[in-house]
């Protein structure tokens, strides 16, 4: 998890910076693209093979599907980063687990505390993040106020 948030804090980071010469979708394709490759060449030193894919009509359209449901977020997402505060921003990709979370209960996995615990911290950690800051001064001042009426 620590890998992956650091992959992609950079991720972003550099699709801000490319963005603005390059459209966010085609950076999206050549992101998942890229990646693919990797991952399916980790996948063969792993002793995975093709063999077992039954390539039929809809399992293509399955694909097809999934592949778009994968990039139009992403494309989106990098859109975003154009134009928004990555610090504010970035916060919302923990939205990820939360969702993959739920639907994985929806699809039949069991809802253990773990789960729900950790699903409360990441839910806390987005509003907190998106809190708007106090000052130091206006947080001195509400103090002494308190001292003050007490």
């Amino acid at each position: 998890m620590l890998i992956y948030g650091l992959i992609a804090a950079l991720a972003t980071m550099l699709a801000k910076k490319i963005g603005s010469t390059l459209n966010s979708f085609v950076m999206t394709g050549w992101n998942l693209i890229i990646g693919s490759v990797f991952l399916f060449i980790i996948g063969l030193f792993m002793g995975g093979t093709l063999s077992y894919i039954n390539w039929t009509p809809l399992g293509v359209i399955l694909l097809v599907i999934l592949a778009a449901a994968s990039a139009i977020p992403f494309s989106l997402w990098y859109w975003c980063a154009q134009y928004a505060n990555l610090g504010e921003i970035t916060v919302y990709k923990f939205i990820m687990p939360i969702s993959g979370s739920l639907l994985a209960v929806i699809l039949g996995e069991r809802f253990t505390w773990p789960l729900a615990c950790g699903l409360v911290l990441v839910c806390l950690s987005i509003i907190l993040i998106n809190r708007p800051p106090k000052s130091f001064q206006a947080l001195a001042k509400s103090r002494k106020q308190e001292k003050e009426s007490a």
